[in-house]
């Protein structure tokens, strides 16, 4: 392991445990921590040179935001960067973001690994970001939890316990045309700012500063539902169709031939409601669950694994790791499982296959290298099917692909 890369045991709730955390501040209320990392400014594995390599990249998603809260002098490019974009910006008021970095450095999958004591699959990305001094993104709230760690330099971050929702007209991003903050805080290396959905928030760097953020999947109900419809279609799960053998009866008859009745309304329902049959127990809507597993692994997600180049079977796969080749989570792969009451379900983006409990929870672990040894699992007819599937499909990789 490199240095930078294996976070120490303190991060990142530095002597709060889990529980405190989970108790009184999980999208409940802002919570700073301070030196969850102490000395991360010697050992970062990304610095802010490397950060405009990644967004030179045509596959980065990156953004350069410019401007300044008081005089509403928002401006957005998108990537691919070189450095004449930002020797056009001078040296203030700009600020350059780039999602998804541990998809394009790998090893930095393992700091998301100490956020163990939330689910998995609830974790999004990593994003840093390196802004000039003065730079920002301007007031703003988001709908998802945020952790907000700072490697390098010094931000200043405002919080509101109120605001007005109105934004700024501004096609691009989304900025509070109002904002007074009810208290800040200075950021410095090491220090960590947990904010919960909804709170508004303002960011300024106080000198040049690089800041690292790991924020948390949280689909809205409109995103489920068009996903939902989505599946239905793909999957051929039409299910049954509106009908009405009960027109005969004189109750279930509209006054009128144009009026949609509660009768209409309540058939309605009834069929949506047959869509998930039983009531909260997950084995009882394997519908549900089949299609919210396969949805998460691949909601927000800017990229998908490509199958690999060349087929393995089981027994080519077996051998290469007989001779001690090192099994690679795809940084593009989202993995996540579930209980069907009588098996265990691995889920990664695009696929579902039949799998051990106990290779199902090391696959979904959040990390760099799948090291079957370390975790006791010895290469059985089952390991290898599931393995051998996914390498297939793209998601398990191997050091020399």
């Amino acid at each position: 392991m490199q240095d930078g890369l294996q976070p120490p045991e303190c991060f990142p709730l530095g002597e709060m445990t889990a529980e405190v955390f989970l108790r009184d501040y999980w999208q409940k209320k802002p919570c700073l921590l301070r030196a969850v990392w102490p000395g991360i400014e010697t050992c970062l594995p990304i610095d802010a040179d490397e950060l405009a390599g990644i967004a030179a990249d045509e596959t980065a998603d990156s953004r350069l935001i410019s401007g300044t809260f008081d005089k509403r002098n928002w401006h957005v490019d998108y990537g691919p960067f070189d450095s004449q974009d930002y020797d056009k910006l001078g040296e203030s008021d700009w600020t350059l973001l780039v999602q998804d970095v541990e998809k394009h450095y790998p090893p930095l999958k393992n700091w998301l690994s100490s956020f163990s004591f939330l689910p998995s699959w609830r974790l999004d990305d990593i994003m840093i970001s390196f802004a000039a001094a003065g730079g920002s993104v301007g007031p703003h709230t988001d709908q998802y939890d945020v952790f907000l760690f700072q490697t390098s330099g010094k931000r200043r971050w405002y919080i509101s316990d109120s605001y007005n929702p109105k934004l700024l007209e501004h096609e691009e991003i989304k900025v509070l045309q109002e904002f007074s903050e009810d208290q800040s805080w200075d950021l410095e290396p090491g220090d960590l700012l947990y904010l919960p959905p909804n709170i508004a928030h303002f960011g300024v760097a106080l000198e040049p500063c690089l800041s690292y953020s790991v924020g948390l999947r949280a689909p809205a109900r409109a995103e489920l539902f068009a996903d939902l419809a989505e599946w239905f279609a793909r999957e051929d799960h039409q299910g049954g169709r509106y009908s009405d053998p009960d027109l005969g009866n004189q109750s279930t008859f509209a006054a009128d031939p144009g009026e949609v009745n509660s009768e209409a309304i309540g058939r309605v329902q009834q069929l949506l409601n047959t869509t998930f049959p039983g009531n909260n127990a997950p084995e009882e809507n394997p519908v549900l669950a089949d299609w919210f597993c396969q949805f998460i692994c691949a909601y927000r997600l800017n990229g998908t694994p490509a199958p690999a180049e060349t087929s393995l079977s089981e027994i080519e796969l077996h051998g290469l790791l007989a001779d001690g080749s090192r099994l690679y989570r795809n940084p593009w792969s989202r993995f996540c499982w579930r209980n069907t009451g009588n098996s265990v379900c691995l889920y990664a983006t695009g696929m579902k296959v039949d799998c051990e409990p106990t290779l199902a929870k090391l696959i979904s672990k959040p990390g760099d290298e799948l090291d079957l040894q370390a975790a006791g699992i010895t290469f059985t007819p089952d390991v290898g099917r599931v393995l051998t599937a996914l390498y297939n499909h793209g998601h398990l990789l191997f050091e020399s692909d």
